[in-house]
């Protein structure tokens, strides 16, 4: 019996160089759009009643069209395309048709029409929270030791100053290097990923929305954006190095004028070495002491006493050299949590757990994870999600998950040995 697919709603925003078209869904779906600049032909199919045959049954069809697919990837409740030779002054008929699950589905919608006139309605400013949740975006970050550039000006609202994204090393062979930075930006860190391992991390886009992102080794690398950030989150020009001794002793880092007001520090740790250094972070003020091995990483800390906060590192391999930069930081919108106590989890199932900062209006949640086994499965996701990605994390990682209503977020981990600390939330 075939499926059907009914489209809900549909919007057309004009522009001098294209239009952009968004629709949802009744159902999860992947759909293209058919454009033709002729109306579509409307012709009777004979149907039989009653032993005899009437021309009743209405058909629609295009003699000239072109098939348009959907931006997002998989099957979505919510789809969006950007057609730049859409020219102003000019009308195209178009109707949406597409696959559940690669299967070809019936349409219940009519056809639509819309005449470009190149004038954008006055939009309406987008409300933003501190961090903000979108369906995840599939990307590839092609080898060749280049910075691909990646466009999310089609997911992310104008205003926003950066993305949130999960990395993933799919090599069961080695470990992977990569690098995330804002696009035109010259700060090149990379460092390694662990094999069959995922990060979670940060990074600026510029006044386009375009970031961009490194790997030496073409589909061993690949991403999700996953959300978007406000202008509450700051992101620095020039990152400021806050690289310690490695002398397993905690140094202070004042960053109280570089970071004015911050609440919330963001930093990227990288190394030249393919393995990892034993590293801990914590405000100024704070007795945290989660010190283990880990690769490279986006870790966040609390801002302390002072604007202070503390790092130490050491390395127990002795041929890596550690890079540590302060990326950016977050100053209002955000709760946090000096002296972290762990999020309880069983082993071997999705489990959704509040955060353990009393916020009811939270809808991100950061945290940080330890774990006695280097391979042990773990992960994060948005409260109830399907997506169902676990990897290693290393002995030490950091994750930003999405909190929806009633304020959860999804944990997993395989091993006993592994824990989960909530640092912060933001509103």
């Amino acid at each position: 019996m075939a499926c059907h697919i009914s489209v809900r709603s549909i919007k057309f925003t004009p522009s001098y160089t294209g239009v952009r078209v968004e629709a949802t869904t009744d159902v999860a779906c992947h759909m293209w759009i058919r454009l033709s600049l002729r109306p579509p032909w409307v012709h009777k199919q004979p149907e039989m009643r009653r032993g005899m045959q009437f021309a009743t049954d209405v058909r629609f069809c295009f003699t000239t069209f072109e098939d348009n697919e959907q931006f997002e990837s998989g099957d979505t409740l919510t789809h969006t395309w950007y057609k730049p030779d859409w020219p102003v002054c000019t009308t195209k008929w178009l109707y949406l048709w597409g696959q559940i699950a690669g299967q070809a589905c019936v349409s219940t919608t009519p056809p639509f029409k819309y005449h470009n006139d190149g004038v954008s309605p006055v939009p309406t400013p987008d409300f933003m929270h501190t961090i903000n949740s979108i369906e995840p975006q599939y990307n590839v970050i092609a080898g060749s030791q280049v910075w691909n550039t990646f466009d999310s000006s089609h997911d992310i609202p104008v205003g926003a100053t950066g993305v949130l994204v999960i990395i993933e090393n799919t090599s069961s062979y080695g470990s992977q290097y990569f690098g995330l930075r804002k696009n035109g930006s010259t700060f090149a860190a990379t460092g390694s990923i662990a094999p069959l391992s995922i990060q979670a991390a940060l990074v600026g886009v510029d006044a386009d929305r375009k970031w961009q992102g490194f790997a030496y080794t073409t589909l061993a690398v690949r991403c999700w954006v996953y959300g978007y950030t406000s202008p509450n989150v700051i992101f620095l020009p020039t990152p400021i190095s806050i690289k310690p001794a490695m002398d397993d002793v905690y140094h202070d880092v004042d960053l109280s004028a570089s970071c004015p007001g911050a609440i919330l520090i963001l930093t990227e740790l990288s190394s030249t070495g393919p393995s990892g250094y034993i590293y801990s972070i914590r405000a100024k003020g704070s007795t945290k002491e989660l010190y283990k091995l880990g690769n490279h990483a986006f870790p966040f800390v609390a801002a302390g006493t002072g604007g202070k906060i503390q790092v130490k590192a050491t390395n127990p391999f002795g041929y890596a050299t550690l890079f540590w930069h302060v990326i950016g930081y977050i100053k209002t919108g955000v709760t946090v949590n000096l002296n972290p106590t762990a999020i309880v989890v069983g082993t071997g199932s999705w489990a959704d757990r509040t955060s353990n900062l009393a916020r009811p209006l939270a809808n991100f949640t950061f945290a940080e994870i330890i774990s006695t086994v280097g391979t042990a499965v773990t992960a994060m996701r948005k409260g109830s999600s399907l997506l169902d990605l676990k990897r290693s994390n290393d002995k030490h990682g950091f994750w930003i998950a999405c909190m929806p209503t009633p304020g959860t977020a999804g944990y997993y981990k395989a091993d006993a040995g592994t824990n989960f600390y909530t640092l912060a939330v933001t509103e």
